[in-house]
């Protein structure tokens, strides 16, 4: 019952950019973009926060935490 609140967190997440075909390992706290940008991926920003909307990109697979409230930023169906 309690093994789930005291489950430990992955420190790193595997992030796939297709149809680039690249793999990349993000740590637990940054965003797409900063992980994309560490990595010497050219990536589409503008604000390097996500509040111009301008990285925007779409999850195929898995979920994502948002750090911050994107969701006036997206549309309904994007959401």
């Amino acid at each position: 019952m309690f093994a789930r609140l005291f489950k430990k967190s992955p420190s790193e997440y595997r992030l796939s950019i297709t149809p680039a075909g690249i793999d990349l390992r993000l740590f637990a706290n940054e965003t797409v973009l900063q992980g994309a940008l560490r990595h010497g991926i050219v990536f589409p920003h503008n604000c390097r926060a996500g509040g111009c909307g301008e990285c925007k990109c779409r999850l195929l697979e898995g979920k994502v935490k948002e750090l911050t409230d994107k969701s006036y930023l997206l549309s309904a169906k994007e959401l």
